[in-house]
């Protein structure tokens, strides 16, 4: 699932790394399995950091109200520690 994740990542942003108003969702399903659905989400900043713009931040906030409006969502926040 990491490297899906990675070359997703990589095919939306490219090598730059800017934001991306597109999220990536993996679908995991199959006979003995739960339906999963994971979306990987660009993380929320306060502070607009090198090569972050408002309109960057706006975006975040937006996709990630959007997934929290759900009443099925389940959200893990990774914080770096």
């Amino acid at each position: 699932i990491k490297d899906s994740i990675k070359e997703l990542q990589k095919s939306i942003v490219g090598d730059l790394g800017r934001m991306a108003s597109e999220s990536i969702v993996l679908s995991i399903s199959g006979p003995d399995l739960a339906d999963l659905t994971l979306i990987d989400l660009p993380g929320i900043f306060r502070t607009l950091g090198e090569g972050q713009t408002k309109e960057d931040k706006e975006a975040v906030e937006r996709m990630v109200k959007e997934q929290m409006q759900q009443s099925r969502t389940l959200i893990l926040a990774v914080v770096p520690g």
